[in-house]
């Protein structure tokens, strides 16, 4: 999974009200470095304690090795999808993104009227 085309992806939801955000356990310099090179355009975290990474079931089990990990939260606050830890494959595949936008699709639908 490239941020190429996750960028593609937030930018043909983000009308439709979905927001995209990073969490990193890196300093707010190296964040702000990696989101200007790669232009990322949504909010991105830093900082972020093992702990609260293990709570994302984002960091290899006891070490401080992050794993790069997509979730989709619905309106109501709950995990209604994870990629897997797709990205850990290293393959170019571009499946991972036909799924995260029919995910996105399917949570918007699901979501109340005042919501979308």
């Amino acid at each position: 999974m490239s941020v190429p085309d996750l960028v593609q992806i937030y930018r043909k939801f983000k009308p439709q009200g979905v927001a995209f955000v990073s969490l990193s356990s890196e300093t707010k310099e190296r964040v702000a470095e990696y989101c200007r090179k790669s232009s990322v355009p949504w909010s991105c975290g830093f900082g972020a304690s093992t702990d609260t990474l293990e709570n994302f079931k984002a960091v290899f089990p006891g070490s401080p090795r992050v794993i790069p990990t997509l979730y989709v939260i619905d309106h109501d606050g709950r995990i209604c999808w994870h990629d897997q830890h797709f990205r850990l494959k290293h393959v170019e595949d571009k499946s991972v993104f036909v799924e995260l936008e029919k995910e996105l699709t399917k949570a918007l639908a699901l979501a109340k009227p005042s919501e979308k």
